[in-house]
């Protein structure tokens, strides 16, 4: 019985990843190369440059840093209320939303947090530990959207349904 009380609970620390870091590199090269060999005028092409440089610059150093509001922690609770620890914050409750994406390789996390904010949180296989990332990728497997993640889409389809009903109405009134 505590066995499976401990199962439940689920902690992932988030680490940096390799991979992500390598992609985006390539992809800070490709709009440099993109950039150099376009039809622009030199001056402006010297401006999307050094534009790039000190994104890249930012992105490295932020990256070394770990910048603010960088998802550290992400657990799930025994009765199954999921939370996030962003750096230098408390935990909050998160909601994990529908449309995660759940690979062997990649987690695509999309989350809703208890501010009404929403989070993106890409987690490769080696910015996390394999047992922790096998377990959650089983525990979103198992379906873990709760009915108020899905509650604002419901709203709005009851609004368009009360608002299409309406019009047909007025149609059926004003057609015969």
């Amino acid at each position: 019985m505590d066995r499976k009380q401990e199962n439940k609970a689920l902690c992932v620390t988030v680490g940096r990843s390799l991979w992500v870091r390598m992609v985006m590199g390539a992809m800070y090269a490709a709009a440099s190369g993109a950039v150099l060999i376009s039809g622009t005028p030199g001056s402006v092409k010297a401006a999307l440059v050094l534009f790039l440089v000190g994104s890249i610059l930012s992105a490295w150093i932020g990256h070394r840093q770990g910048r603010a509001g960088t998802i550290e922690v992400l657990g799930c609770h025994g009765d199954g209320q999921w939370w996030m620890r962003q750096a230098g914050d408390q935990p909050i409750r998160v909601c994990i939303l529908p449309d995660t994406v759940v690979l062997p390789w990649l987690v695509l996390l999309s989350m809703r947090c208890e501010r009404g904010r929403y989070h993106r949180l890409p987690l490769m296989a080696d910015a996390v530990d394999a047992d922790d990332l096998r377990r959650l990728r089983v525990r979103l497997r198992a379906g873990v959207a709760s009915p108020s993640a899905v509650a604002p889409r419901r709203r709005v389809v009851v609004i368009l349904n009360r608002l299409t009903s309406r019009w047909a109405r007025r149609e059926g009134v004003d057609g015969g």
